[in-house]
């Protein structure tokens, strides 16, 4: 997900947006949230899948605001990585 919506997508966006770089993370965040439409398809509730979304959003914000800032992929897939790891130790079933 990081080589491809943080370093190719989002460079694209920028690219594509010359100026624009908050266009360009936010286009990049809705994309991010199309991209994890599975993970609405399971929730229980429409609150939840709001929650999720917003979640989703920020993350895809502060992680894109972060590659655009240190122009590397290198810290958000690390931070990403141990938020995978940490949301696998609880059962959200």
């Amino acid at each position: 997900q990081e080589l491809y919506f943080r370093s190719a997508l989002l460079g694209g966006l920028e690219r594509a947006m010359p100026g624009r770089k908050v266009a360009a993370l936010i286009t990049h965040s809705l994309v991010i949230i199309g991209f994890h439409l599975r993970t609405f398809l399971s929730l229980p509730s429409l609150g939840i899948g709001i929650v999720v979304g917003t979640v989703l959003f920020l993350a895809g914000c502060g992680w894109g605001w972060q590659v655009q800032r240190d122009r590397t992929i290198l810290w958000a897939a690390l931070q990403h990585s141990l938020f995978l790891m940490v949301m696998s130790m609880f059962d959200w079933a």
